[in-house]
């Protein structure tokens, strides 16, 4: 039988022991290290295929694999920094310490997941820390102001406070990754969470719940266009114009909550679309009211609700009638019907008889017949129609030659000019061929003189119309001629 190996460094007030070199524990080897005491391993590793327990604290300027059993062994808190690797294929205990990854590069993997109370990664956006395996923090997470790259993993914070110190760190998800926040109680108080991605450049983008309650709320940040996931781009209703294709998001809530996601900074993109299985549908605007100091927009989860969002730019509509008429030189205000987001912009062609060409509901001039093409365009959409506008020409102003009134048949039965919406009769006079006059008034003559019916004959008449072309210009017409009484 092989004998097992017992190292205690016990103090009973605050002292250090240092190890130039590797330190290795076999297997049935135990190692206690105490609450005031300081392992120091320098330049090297620590191996453990025993049992290392610790109190006090471990500086590891070096790798530590873990082969079999790594406990924090005291209510009082521990720290074990390191600045290589950590390597977890056995079982880790944090207890309420604190780990600490302070080195340039440094992968937190091995086959079995750590679960830490406090951890801390130290550094700058050059300094990678790797997670390579599933992980979670159950008090407090900082990043400082590192690079955490999750790729695929879980990074689980279990803590009803949320609490994540940083200071320009970010995480980076690849598909399927994702920030795990699991609360076990209620009341969470929101902050913002950075998710980045392009280390040569970073593009930053910032997540936060608003005032969410007790559960899991998961997020992931994912770069690149979502059809390369099968998300089809191309799948979606036809209000979205095309989705942005630069990143995604997941997110997932056990009880629900509302996500604040950082707004695009292209201002086309301005609404929030939500995958549903097979294409992307639109979500209601909802600016939210959550104060996590960024601009967002806010996706409203239902308790189980888990899928992805993106932002995506609107289609323009417009409609018009196909064929219209106008009298000549009576300036019309032309419309259509059209739906223009924010971002938009509608366009009137040719503009030579046009009072803008850019403007909603521009004025025509009504000069020459012409088609029109109203045009509306956002983003790199656009929709568009013609309107033919036929401009009449009138010199004149039309008069019925004869009219029968009071013969029983109940048509024609008075007479008056035939006046159009820009033209308004200033007077009519009639006359019988003496030269009395029989009717003066700006309506309609029913063939009477002083109550009785006029005889049966030839009449005179004179008209005076004012014809409008537009608020600042309008013209007279004066007429004379002849009609006739029918009986």
């Amino acid at each position: 039988m092989r004998a097992i190996a017992v190292i205690s460094l016990m103090c009973l007030s605050l002292c250090s022991h240092d190890l130039f070199g590797q330190l290795y524990l076999s297997d049935n080897a135990v190692m206690d290290i105490g609450q005031d005491a300081l392992l120091y391993v320098k330049n090297g590793d620590i191996e453990n295929e025993g049992d290392l327990y610790y109190a006090g604290e471990i500086e590891l300027i070096g790798n530590l694999d873990n082969g079999d059993r790594l406990e924090s062994v005291t209510g009082e808190p521990s720290l074990f920094s390191v600045t290589g690797d950590w390597n977890n294929d056995g079982s880790f205990q944090s207890g309420v310490g604190e780990v600490i990854f302070n080195g340039n590069s440094q992968v937190l993997g091995g086959s079995s997941s750590s679960a830490f109370y406090d951890l801390n990664f130290l550094g700058q956006l050059s300094d990678v820390k790797d997670v390579q395996t599933s992980t979670s923090v159950g008090n407090e997470l900082g990043i400082d102001g590192a690079w955490i790259e999750l790729n695929t993993k879980q990074l689980s914070l279990f803590n009803a406070q949320y609490s994540i110190a940083e200071k320009g760190g970010v995480f980076h998800t690849d598909f399927g990754g994702k920030l795990v926040l699991d609360a076990n109680a209620a009341s969470i108080n929101p902050y913002p969470i950075r998710f980045a991605y392009d280390r040569s450049n970073p593009l930053i983008r910032y997540a936060a719940l608003d005032n969410p309650i007790s559960g899991a709320h998961s997020i992931g940040f994912y770069e690149g266009t979502p059809s390369v996931h099968g998300l089809d781009a191309s799948q979606s209703i036809d209000s979205i114009c095309r989705i942005f294709n630069d990143h995604f998001w997941f997110i997932a809530s056990d009880p629900g909550v509302n996500v604040a996601l950082q707004s695009e900074t292209d201002p086309y993109f301005e609404r929030m679309t939500k995958w549903d299985g097979a294409q992307w549908n639109v979500l209601p605007r909802n600016l939210g009211q959550a104060g996590v100091g960024f601009n967002h927009t806010m996706v409203n989860l239902q308790g189980g609700d888990s899928s992805f969002y993106t932002y995506y730019s609107e289609m323009p509509f417009v409609e018009a009638v196909p064929y219209q008429e106008i009298f000549h030189r009576v300036q019309t205000r032309l419309t259509a019907d059209y739906y223009l987001p924010s971002t938009g912009l509608i366009t009137w062609t040719p503009d030579d008889q046009l009072g803008c060409s850019n403007c909603p509901d521009p004025l025509f001039e009504s000069l020459n017949s012409q088609a029109i093409t109203i045009r509306v365009e956002n983003d790199i959409c656009y929709d568009e129609v013609t309107t033919e506008i036929e401009v009449l020409k009138r010199p004149d102003v039309f008069m019925q030659n004869a009219f029968s009134p009071n013969n029983g048949d109940n048509l024609n039965n008075t007479f008056r000019p035939v006046l159009v919406d820009n033209e308004t009769l200033v007077f009519m006079r009639i006359f019988n061929r003496w030269g009395e006059k029989l009717y003066e008034g700006t309506g309609a003559w029913d063939g009477t003189y002083q109550g009785n019916d006029v005889m049966p004959g030839v009449y005179l008449y004179e008209i005076k119309v004012r014809r409008v072309y537009s608020d600042t210009h309008h013209q007279f017409i004066s007429k004379s001629g002849t009609l006739q009484v029918l009986r």
